[in-house]
């Protein structure tokens, strides 16, 4: 049994990282419902590529059209597709050692054209490719940035399997210095006329990533994460990461988050950090942003001795209803929840005051992660709960402590 009650989020600078104009924060300090103090957070899923799903007769294309092309057409192209009815084709038509395949999917190659992207952003570029190329690594797509005088291969895309369709993706940080970037199709010159690499939903998206800095010489031990209230779907990759700098390529803590549609939660091993953030890369979420209703980064209590086996659950529905003097009912239908009443032996007096510290933090007022079994999160998960009341009963000569504990479910 655990309880996750220290949140360091809670009292630190932390934002959804995302330009303005793509997304919102939104602070609910003092709701007067059943809600306490929850931060709410939202940020649209905006894919940057026009003509993205390649099911048009224009090409995809970052900012407008297309320009470059050598050594191969490109086309919408039916015969394969992923998703639609379409993808678009790139084909080498140079023979072996004749020159690169190259095209751009931006309108110009200039040195001083962003592409409507933004410098110091980090974005996500996630696309649907098939290949027949005979060297994997020569078939790539290629995102590129333009700074100190010279073009930058910033993040670079390709199959791991040959003649099937996969989904790749990868995330990019724009250089602060950068003046251009652009999307480039390559197919390597060693490869026969006629190779050919199809694409399908092509998404170029701004990062979702909730951001802790802790400050300058200063380091956290976070020992739980959890996420609730929220709106990802089952395809959303999570992750956790840790680093000691503002910069998230090979982050010391990297941990996958499983989906749950309720209460997300993983236990990861303490390391002293000073940099934290939750990632969010839900591209196919069907409400078209994602919203976290409440994130927990921080530390548990994890109790000696767990409940008895047998224990209350307590409906409490809020509706309400009035029945009037001819026997008419009138109400209106408001949002159940839950308590439960639990019974915990044997606890030791040191148990008993470690207890007791996290309540003076906490007191009745303060939500937090209650765990009962972590071996056994199918049959009774996480629950988000308050203490609502307890009492100690001391077993005199065995010096033991017996709680009585009955915790309200919050929303």
């Amino acid at each position: 049994m655990r309880f996750a009650w220290n949140n360091l989020l809670e009292n630190s600078e932390y934002t959804l990282s995302a330009a303005d104009q793509y997304s919102s924060i939104y602070e609910i300090d003092n709701i007067i419902d059943r809600r306490l103090a929850k931060i709410y957070r939202s940020g649209l899923i905006t894919n940057l590529m026009t003509y993205g799903d390649c099911e048009e007769t224009t090409s995809p294309t970052l900012d407008g059209g297309t320009t470059g092309l050598a050594n191969a057409t490109w086309a919408r192209n039916s015969a394969e597709y992923n998703e639609g009815s379409y993808s678009w084709l790139f084909t080498k038509t140079s023979a072996a050692a004749g020159g690169d395949a190259e095209n751009w999917l931006t309108d110009n190659v200039d040195t001083d054209d962003m592409h409507g992207l933004i410098a110091g952003r980090t974005y996500q570029l996630r696309l649907d490719l098939f290949t027949d190329v005979a060297a994997l690594a020569n078939a790539q797509i290629i995102i590129q940035e333009y700074y100190t005088a010279a073009w930058h291969d910033v993040l670079t895309l390709e199959a791991t399997q040959a003649s099937i369709w996969q989904t790749k993706r990868g995330s990019f940080t724009i250089n602060s210095a950068t003046t251009a970037i652009t999307l480039k199709l390559f197919i390597d010159t060693s490869e026969d006329a006629g190779v050919l690499l199809y694409l399908d939903d092509i998404r170029i998206y701004l990062e979702k990533r909730i951001l802790l800095d802790v400050g300058s010489g200063n380091t956290i031990n976070p020992t739980i994460i959890s996420i609730l209230n929220h709106n990802l779907s089952d395809t959303a990759q999570i992750k956790l990461q840790g680093n000691s700098a503002d910069n998230w390529t090979s982050p010391t803590v990297n941990e996958s988050l499983t989906y749950d549609e309720d209460i997300i939660l993983k236990f990861i091993t303490a390391s002293g950090l000073r940099y934290w953030s939750i990632l969010f890369d839900d591209p196919d979420n069907e409400d078209g942003y994602i919203e976290i209703g409440y994130s927990f980064l921080g530390n548990y209590l994890q109790a000696t001795k767990g409940p008895a086996r047998v224990f209350s659950e307590k409906s409490n529905d809020n509706s309400t209803f009035m029945e009037g003097p001819c026997g008419q009912g009138l109400g209106t239908l408001e949002v159940e929840l839950h308590e439960w009443e639990l019974n915990v032996p044997w606890w030791t007096d040191a148990m008993k005051k470690s207890f007791k510290s996290m309540y003076n933090n906490i007191k009745k007022v303060r939500p937090f992660i209650f765990i009962l079994d972590e071996n056994n999160l199918t049959n009774f998960g996480p629950k988000y709960v308050r203490i609502a009341e307890y009492e100690f009963t001391h077993i005199m000569g065995l010096e033991y402590w017996a709680l009585k504990m009955r915790v309200k479910e919050m929303n």
